[in-house]
């Protein structure tokens, strides 16, 4: 396991980052070890802090942007309402942003559309706001060791993919069902819950009598 507890592991037991291994994927080609294992974790949004903290863990090129990566934890975390700010802090309180959609970037912020991942280094932490108005915070951990996007995944992907991931991910603006409006009562379940579903599936419909 690799030196901050990620699982499946970063590499190999003996294993050196950076080594070349060969792959499982078609004709067995040899790939190196070459991509960056991001652990994220949600530590809170729109008021609340999560424990346990639902998180996922990303194999994540060094050639992808920061705004590939904000993109791609969001989808990870569920959202679909993407009409919001990204930024993420670095260590050294850099802001990562991007350019594109801001009037006006934080002094001293970094294009997110340009800066590349390979800016991070090993076992360094950062930060990931989503929202600047429900503010869902992440922390963000490069793993110690690199790893082979087709050992992890099976297939080489062009945008950093989640590999890993555990806890229940709140609903972007916490509606429960479609129509909660924070203030009418949740619905009570029917007795058969799958009664209005097309028979499509075997389990779907009205019970049948046999």
């Amino acid at each position: 396991m690799s030196s901050l507890g990620f699982w499946p592991p970063a590499a190999s037991e003996g294993g050196a980052a950076g080594s070349v291994l060969c792959a499982a994927g078609d004709g067995g080609g040899a790939v190196a070890r070459t991509w960056l294992s991001i652990r994220v974790e949600l530590v809170s949004g729109r008021g609340e802090d999560f424990w346990p903290r639902p998180g996922r863990i990303f194999a994540a090129a060094r050639t992808h942007t920061f705004e590939q990566f904000g993109a791609a934890i969001d989808d990870a975390f569920g959202r679909w309402d993407l009409a919001h700010l990204r930024l993420f802090t670095l260590a050294d309180e850099t802001p990562v942003c991007s350019f594109q959609v801001r009037e006006e970037a934080p002094d001293g912020a970094v294009d997110s559309d340009k800066t590349k991942l390979s800016r991070l280094t090993p076992g360094e932490q950062l930060a990931y706001v989503f929202d600047m108005g429900d503010d869902w915070a992440h922390l963000c951990t490069v793993d110690e060791q690199r790893i082979d996007p087709l050992e992890q995944l099976g297939f080489v992907p062009t945008e950093p993919t989640p590999y890993w991931g555990w806890g229940n991910l709140p609903d972007q603006y916490g509606r429960r069902w479609d129509g909660d409006d924070d203030e009418s009562p949740m619905p009570k379940p029917p007795k058969n819950p799958l009664r209005d579903l097309p028979p499509i599936l075997p389990w779907w419909g009205p019970r049948r009598r046999g």
